[in-house]
């Protein structure tokens, strides 16, 4: 039977989804008779990080394919194309070649690329439809934008009458909530519903209303809340004088429930009045009275009992209503900016020649989606007909609705040649864990159960084995998530996770599952120090078993748990990474070079001066009272403060002079004088980086790089050289697609339904008189006072929450290969199994006949000692890889003169960049994760990816070079070979392999003779080092790579 063109597979955790598209991938390109099928291809996927990989494994697997090299990697793809494309390995040999050939001279036509490269790539083509200027710049951090907007808002109170007094009012009403009147963060949180797709719909409709549709609307609704509780009051009355008439009190009634209820209602209380059986008791006619009751009385509350239940009923759903009108007052006037919001974020945008990545979608869907697919083509240039997407559970509405069209016309038309597109999703309902921002799982729950856009449904692949964990790591998620499945009774969550959890076994045996309980405790303070000693106790132990610190991970929900795991890391002098860490604000360093900054700017900062006295008073081991120095010091005059601090720490340092230097060379200069050189860390590097390239963009004051720090730079990260030898810390999220041979995970509490207030968009109109559809409410059980329909919208919000939450935890858990640690609570056997993470754990072990104990953690597999590898071979003069960047002052000289020659400064700018990128580059393999990094830090914009990845590529893969890139050598980037007696050299690249020793030195602009005596005089010295001849290599870097060999 053959196969539909619609192909969907359903890829557990570390069951070899890569591998599966990939080579799905390979197969639809090596099977065309069309040369240029590439172009037809679109391989799209959600991070940059994720492309790079794909782009790497088919441009490798070509590579391997074309040059018959024996890997293991490559047999498996090897074999499996030849028996599904029918050729033999000579025609598959000639097939890979001319295709990777093809591939690296059209580079710009290889498209494997983010959903958000696609889209940027539309709204280009339709920037005249859109009225928007074709060279836009890409905005990928809204929050820059949002706090601008907030600001602009803001100024304009006291100015525009009418929004003052919206904005007074929201400060009142904040007041009376017993909040800060303070409205500026309000504003911004509130402004963030403008950039996420989830906020869409509604917002579609308010964006258009003015103000005075929102007040009058206002009005209405605090007319229907006072109207409302009049009625329950009179309600309440009304089944009293009943009661009262037909000869009953409140003694009559079984604990005056009954009586209590309607006495409440008719003072007008309305709280806590459902807490109770007393809706069940007067549904079944059963409980409501005393036993010792005459049986007269008995009988007249039996024939009251139905009028008794739909005054009740009717009392819930108006006290439901009147619950809701509160909630609903309360976020009406910010409701009422969003209009405001929208005209004041478009006025930053356009005009600025800026639009927001988040709104791409929206405007396809907007403009675009409904124009004929033959156009849409016409207008990008290119004619798609094999699609593959990659995370499909994280696909948005908006997403999946605007690629519909496209992927319709593959798969429902033939082209020239009269063969059919095709459509490969591939994803993984138990992985979506992006519901907040817009990923949409349903729309692939759909798609599994075959209820399709298309005209024709897909056929659909499980992919069986886990290749990534050890046996007792698989058989621990199998067993645990198949037990929480049968727990649902949700039938998709039931089917995902008690029958698509089952994995089968690779061939790695062992592993081992550690569940540790702690002591529960209503208090934080109780807790968290045996979090964090459970989670030291799980690293230590991993390592002494012979694992390193690199090989483990913690794995936390919160950022706040990340900064706990932190410390506690710290003070056991465990080294770790983390995000935190990471960023440059969290330099003691960088903060001490900023207090001068700020200093320079207002020289009476007291707050500042005491900053720079109590770093050097640390620094410098000054054994006089630091508060002393602080009372001494603080208030002095500022030349009297600068000469204090050459008196009390020996350093000279003429702030006058910092004050006046560009703020590059301040730092620079502030560096020098305060010997922060020595033992350069990378924060300081990535510190000076950041404002060099913040100076040659901005050619920016002391003043608006504060603003900028503020904002968006001390949240710049640097980058870690892979292989570090420290424990991560990262979030669930952040580690979704990675694998580690040790995880540990505390912190799992969380309830699977979050008791925490938040508000979501609920349709008002099913209650209300209005002309609104949408209002913004807190999320609460108590809406289910308002009906069956409220109901069952708040059942489908709790599990679509669940649903999170156990998606969430399956990732965690599926993220480790041979050790995991679980650290979670004691919880009784009274609690709710489902309840949350610490439930399902505690109950999970008494089915295993064990009871949970702090003393004697719960045991899955057997712990096994790793099997040390070999150290890698070191050479004793190269220097650590942290380094002040040489390139530096090239780069200044550069800005300097860049009015003489505008052509050779873009090349040499571009030369350096591509020389900078080089030097991170060890294998062929890094190069997209590198090109991807200079995109995330900012050194290249998402206009320039390409480009570059391009540019680098054609030097790796350049078939002279490409050996010295592959797998299985030594490389050492940029280090100093250290020459007795004179100094040292630094050639850019040197190689060893099982042939000897390489040198590539990388160069801009014309070829000169003291090229070659340079790259010959590294040879020299080499050789003198090692007794061995090395083979030269010059390569010069432009439009065209040339490569010449010096001898």
């Amino acid at each position: 039977m053959k196969s539909s063109p619609f192909q969907i597979i359903n890829a557990a955790a570390g069951s070899g989804k890569t591998y599966a598209l990939v080579y799905a991938y390979l197969q639809k390109l090596l099977s065309s008779q069309n040369e240029q099928c590439h172009r037809n291809m679109l391989a799209l996927t959600f991070t940059n990080k994720a492309v790079n990989e794909m782009k790497f494994r088919i441009l490798n697997n070509l590579y391997l394919l074309a040059h018959k090299i024996e890997d293991e990697r490559i047999k498996l793809i090897r074999s499996g194309l030849i028996i599904d494309l029918k050729i033999d390995q000579t025609a598959l040999t000639q097939k890979a070649e001319r295709t990777l050939n093809k591939i690296l001279h059209e580079y710009a036509d290889f498209e494997v690329i983010t959903l958000d490269s696609f889209t940027h790539k539309i709204i280009k083509s339709f920037a005249k439809e859109l009225k928007i200027p074709a060279s836009f710049e890409v905005i990928l951090d809204s929050d820059l934008l949002l706090e601008k907007m907030t600001e602009n808002i803001l100024d304009q109170a006291g100015i525009n009458l009418p929004l003052t007094e919206t904005l007074v009012t929201f400060s009142l009403s904040k007041i009376e909530e017993l909040k800060s009147w303070n409205i500026g963060q309000d504003l911004f949180d509130f402004s963030k519903l403008l950039v996420n797709e989830n906020d869409r719909l509604p917002l579609s409709q308010l964006r258009d209303a003015d103000q005075q549709a929102f007040k009058r609307q206002k009005k209405s609704f605090e007319k229907q809340l006072s109207s409302l509780k009049v009625k329950i009051k009179n309600l309440g009355k009304d089944t009293l004088k009943l009661l009262n008439d037909k000869g009953l009190c409140e003694e009559d009634f079984n604990r005056k429930t009954l009586f209590n209820h309607f006495h409440k209602l008719a003072q007008g209380t309305i709280d806590g009045l459902y807490k109770n059986q007393l809706e069940k008791n007067l549904s079944e006619g059963q409980g409501l009275y005393i036993q010792s009751l005459s049986e007269s009385k008995k009988k007249i509350i039996d024939s009251i009992t139905r009028h008794l239940l739909e005054n009740f009923s009717q009392a819930k759903m108006m006290v439901g209503h009147v619950l809701l009108l509160k909630s609903l007052i309360i976020q009406w006037t910010p409701l009422s900016l969003i209009g405001l919001m929208e005209k004041e974020l478009g006025e930053l945008q356009l005009p600025e020649n800026r639009l927001l990545l988040s709104r791409f979608n929206e405007m396809i869907d907007k403009e675009i989606s409904g124009l004929d697919t033959p156009y849409i083509y016409e207008r990008l240039g290119e004619k798609y007909r094999y699609y593959f997407i990659d995370e499909f559970q994280d696909t948005s509405r908006l997403q999946w609705k605007n690629l519909i069209p496209l992927i319709s016309n593959a798969l429902q038309g033939l082209d020239d040649v009269q063969q059919m597109g095709s459509l490969l999703l591939v994803g993984d309902p138990k992985q979506a864990i992006y519901r907040w921002r817009g990923g949409d799982n349903l729309q692939f729950l759909r798609l599994l159960n075959k209820e399709t856009p298309f005209q024709l449904a897909p056929d659909i692949t499980l992919l069986p084995k886990n290749y990534r964990s050890r046996e007792a790591i698989v058989d621990f998620n199998n067993q645990f998530f198949a037990w929480v499945g049968s727990l649902s009774n949700d039938p998709e969550q039931k089917q995902m996770f008690e029958h698509q959890t089952q994995q089968e076994f690779n061939d790695k045996k062992g592993g081992q599952v550690i569940v540790r309980f702690i002591e529960n405790s209503n208090k934080k303070e109780n807790t968290i120090p045996r979090y964090q000693a459970q989670t030291v106790n799980s690293l230590q132990a991993s390592k002494s078993k012979g694992f390193l610190w690199k090989d483990m991970v913690v794995l936390v929900r919160k950022k706040e748990q990340a900064s706990l795991m932190a410390e506690a890391l710290q003070v056991k002098d465990i080294p770790f990474i983390s995000s935190e860490s990471l960023s440059l604000g969290s330099s003691q360093k960088v903060n001490f070079l900023l207090a001068f900054i700020r200093l320079a700017v207002d020289q009476d900062d007291q707050g500042q001066r005491k900053d720079i006295i109590e770093y050097l008073h640390h620094k410098k081991g000054v054994k006089r009272d630091l508060d002393q120095t602080l009372s001494q010091m603080v208030f002095l005059p500022i030349n009297a403060f600068e000469k204090e601090i050459k008196k009390q720490f020996g350093v000279s340092f003429d702030f006058q002079l910092f004050s006046k230097k560009s703020i590059f060379n301040a730092v620079e200069y502030a560096i020098a004088s305060f010997g922060l050189f020595e033992n350069m860390e990378a924060h300081l590097n990535a510190f000076l980086d950041d404002i060099y390239e913040f100076s040659y963009r901005d050619q920016g004051s002391f003043l608006s790089y504060l603003q900028y720090w503020e904002q968006k730079g001390k949240d710049q990260k640097i980058v870690i050289p892979e292989g570090t030898n420290a424990v991560k810390i990262m979030t669930i999220h952040k580690a979704k697609g990675l694998e580690f041979p040790v995880v540990v995970i505390p912190f799992v509490t969380d309830e699977l339904i979050s008791s925490q207030s938040r508000k979501v968009w609920y349709p008002i109109k099913n209650h209300f008189d209005t002309s609104f559809d949408w209002g913004r409410v807190h999320f609460s059980s108590k809406l289910k006072y308002l009906g069956d329909k409220a109901t069952a919208y708040y059942n489908e919000q709790v599990l679509a929450e669940r649903g999170d939450a156990l998606n969430t935890l399956y990732v965690a858990f599926t993220r480790a290969i041979s050790q995991m640690y679980i650290i979670s609570i004691l919880e009784s056997q009274k609690a709710a199994v489902d309840k949350s993470y610490a439930t399902l754990l505690n109950h999970f072990v008494r089915t295993k006949n064990q009871e949970p104990d702090p003393e004697n953690p719960f045991q899955w597999g057997t712990a096994h000692k790793k099997i040390q590898q070999k150290a890698e071979p070191k050479i004793n003069t190269i220097q650590p890889d942290f380094k002040i960047q040489h390139n530096w002052q090239k780069r200044l000289w550069v800005q300097m003169h860049a009015k003489h020659d505008e052509t050779s400064l873009a090349a040499r700018q571009e030369g350096l960049l591509v020389h900078d990128l080089l030097a991170e580059v060890s294998f062929a393999e890094d190069v997209p994760n590198v090109v991807a990094e200079a995109l995330q830090t900012g050194i290249i914009n998402y206009q320039e990816y390409d480009h570059y990845l391009q540019m680098v590529n054609n030097i790796v893969y350049h078939p002279q070079l490409l050996p010295y890139y592959q797998q299985g050598v030594e490389v050492y980037n940029e280090k100093d070979i250290l020459v007795p007696q004179k100094s040292f050299v630094r050639p850019d690249r040197v190689v060893k392999n099982k042939y000897g020793w390489v040198i590539i030195d990388y160069k801009t602009g014309k070829e000169l003779p003291s090229h070659s005596r340079q790259i010959l005089g590294y040879a020299a010295f080499l050789e003198e080092m090692n007794n061995e001849k090395s083979k030269c290599f010059l390569v010069y870097i432009g439009e065209k790579t040339v490569v010449k060999i010096v001898v």
